[in-house]
């Protein structure tokens, strides 16, 4: 059983262990226990048989029988092996009570107690997290293998989005993706994330003006806040209306993708779809692999970055994420389209 219950972006980063994992144990079932929102990251992956889906309240609101129940399932289950992509000293405790003999995970400080084969997690990095989660499969005996993500579309989303690409965009389509929401998941709100929309919608004006197809995609609850991107005249809004699946085939089709550091950044990666990423308090090279075409735009504010895939510290201001300007953005937009002309 692997586990990693939270948040979408993570739950991508998980999979080369997961890739891993399965060619270490070729024969083995392989069940994933995820947290519900983050259950579509994973959801058509080739190498997992079985998917547990929790409520992420349980976890973060420690909903104490529902926690009894799942840790009486797991112990029906009878798992040889427990992985564990998450440091939580909590989620450690509760695998722990399961009666697994063999439990790899990874831990912050102190002694690792209830782990077999313990693998310390850096708080503060320079390094890619899903190297830490590699590391985990590799104390485990297995090979190195490469840090590229994986989202597989099904065959029947693709049938369905290509033709509403060739309705919007004609049998040889060419559009920018814009995805200027985000910074949300059950654990953290971080607005600190979110390049200011109005400046997004600057963007998507320029593109139009150049008679360069624009969709924008994001989240129903998102529509109120992202109002100065899919009013612009030309853009094609798509906000709410596309499923995890449907969203990345949108990315595999664009020119290039813009976005702030969340879910289209990682889906870009997986799909090794072009992307330039508006960076706020988040450490980019935390979340883009060495070597990546992903072009990071990040702040000019001394105090930035503050945020290594933790819990947010609290800061209420917004200067990393403002101290990025239109031009910036703009210059790297200018450059990708010269690097993906027609």
């Amino acid at each position: 059983m692997a586990v990693k219950t939270h948040a979408l972006g993570d739950v991508l980063m998980v999979t080369p262990a997961i890739r891993v994992l399965r060619k270490r144990f070729p024969g083995a079932e392989l069940d994933f226990l995820v947290g519900k929102w983050s259950e579509p990251a994973i959801r058509f992956n080739p190498h997992i048989n079985r998917i547990h889906c929790v409520p992420d309240e349980v976890f973060f609101r420690r909903k104490i029988v529902y926690l009894l129940r799942l840790m009486r399932w797991i112990k029906k289950q009878k798992y040889e092996l427990a992985v564990l992509f998450q440091p939580s000293p909590a989620l450690r405790r509760i695998i722990t009570h399961c009666g697994i003999n063999r439990i790899a995970g990874l831990y912050t400080g102190g002694i690792p107690s209830g782990l077999t084969d313990p693998v310390p997690w850096r708080r503060s990095r320079d390094r890619y997290v899903g190297e830490d989660f590699l590391d985990v499969v590799r104390a485990l005996g297995a090979e190195d293998d490469s840090n590229g993500m994986e989202y597989h579309v099904p065959g029947e989303v693709a049938a369905v989005m290509q033709k509403w690409i060739e309705q919007t965009f004609g049998r040889d389509p060419s559009y920018v993706l814009i995805c200027p929401g985000g910074g949300s998941n059950p654990r953290d709100t971080v607005v600190q994330k979110i390049w200011p929309p109005r400046r997004s919608g600057f963007i998507a004006s320029q593109l139009v003006n150049r008679g360069i197809g624009v969709v924008i995609a994001g989240l129903e609850n998102e529509r109120r806040f992202l109002r100065p991107v899919f009013s612009v005249n030309g853009v094609v809004d798509m906000i709410g209306k596309t499923s995890i699946a449907e969203l990345a085939f949108l990315i595999s089709r664009s020119r290039f993708v813009l976005t702030n550091d969340s879910l289209p950044l990682h889906l870009s990666l997986a799909l090794k779809c072009p992307v330039i990423a508006v960076f706020g308090p988040t450490r980019s090279r935390s979340v883009i692999p060495p070597g990546s075409p992903a072009v990071a735009v990040e702040p000019t504010v001394e105090c930035a970055p503050c945020y290594d895939n933790e819990p947010f510290p609290g800061c209420r201001k917004q200067d990393c994420i403002k101290s990025i300007s239109v031009d910036r953005v703009w210059e790297r937009v200018v450059e990708a389209l010269q690097g993906r002309a027609e």
